[in-house]
């Protein structure tokens, strides 16, 4: 796809072949309906740098990112309303919603004396009021709801927090050790996981139990996703993707037709969708 410029695009949704939306690091949303051919970029929207979004469907949803920021949409971007928390230091990096009231966003503050403190809040009424969430470990990063067992995660250094209540309540899970991880993926009870220096797991109990399965230390992950419960990707810098046929056992190489830092994967279906450094935006499409 095509993006009018080279500003890194941090998070992406499609919702078929020509209608998704992107942010970027400068702060833009943006949206297409022609398969990126062009793009349109509200320019209220304009402001912090942004790290993801969560749409229910194509109207309803939610974009988060730095000075504590959080927007929320009903028309599919073409107006948004102001939800922020009330710290300008907090940095959310995912948001995740189960429905139209309840989910939570996550991310770190930017605290001198504390460099991995984190910060993650819930919402029972669609964003209209944020709740602290209790401390979960250090530096959050990814999170996920997972709808076959209506499951919602999201990951700290060494954990993974898991609900099954609407993010009531939350059990932990020590994954591999210890080993700090960036990115995860749950589909239907696989799950796969990732991070820096090529640390890497698989789940096949929807993330209750992790299997080490390091790769090179040079590479460095910062997003994954599961198109089913054996396809799946784990991407990051240097144009590193590595692709997965048996639920992240086994991986290999793929290539790309360009070099970027990986910043996003989205799987529509069963394409997947891969966006980064210099306004990239690349898709592939797979058999059923």
């Amino acid at each position: 796809m095509n993006f009018p410029s080279p500003e890194p695009i941090t998070g992406i949704v499609m919702f078929n072949a020509d209608s998704g939306y992107v942010v970027t690091s400068e702060g833009i949303f943006a949206r297409t309906a022609d398969g990126g051919k062009n793009w349109s970029r509200p320019e209220a929207v304009a402001g912090p740098r942004l790290e993801s979004l969560c749409f229910l469907n194509p109207t309803t949803g939610w974009i988060c990112g730095h000075k504590g920021s959080i927007l929320f949409t009903d028309n599919g971007g073409h107006d948004w309303t102001n939800q922020s928390w009330k710290d300008t230091l907090a940095v959310f990096f995912d948001i995740a919603m189960i429905d139209r009231d309840t989910g939570i966003v996550v991310g770190m503050r930017l605290d001198a004396s504390n460099q991995l403190a984190a910060v993650a809040l819930k919402t029972t009424d669609g964003g209209r009021n944020w709740n602290l969430l209790e401390p979960m470990g250090l530096s959050y990063s990814d999170a996920h709801f997972e709808p076959a067992g209506h499951r919602l995660y999201f990951m700290s250094i060494g954990r993974l927090n898991i609900s099954s209540d609407g993010a009531r309540n939350w059990h932990t899970i020590y994954t591999m050790e210890g080993a700090p991880a960036r990115t995860f993926s749950i589909f239907d009870g696989a799950g796969i996981m990732a991070g820096p220096k090529g640390v890497c797991a698989y789940s096949v109990d929807s993330g209750q139990t992790w299997y080490k399965n390091t790769r090179a230390e040079t590479q460095h992950f910062v997003s994954s996703v599961l198109i089913d419960s054996k396809r799946g990707y784990i991407a990051g810098k240097e144009g590193v993707m590595l692709a997965t046929l048996d639920g992240g056992r086994n991986w290999q190489p793929e290539t790309l037709p360009k070099s970027f830092f990986v910043m996003d994967l989205f799987a529509a279906g069963t394409t997947v969708y891969a966006v980064g450094s210099d306004g990239t935006i690349l898709y592939k499409n797979h058999k059923q």
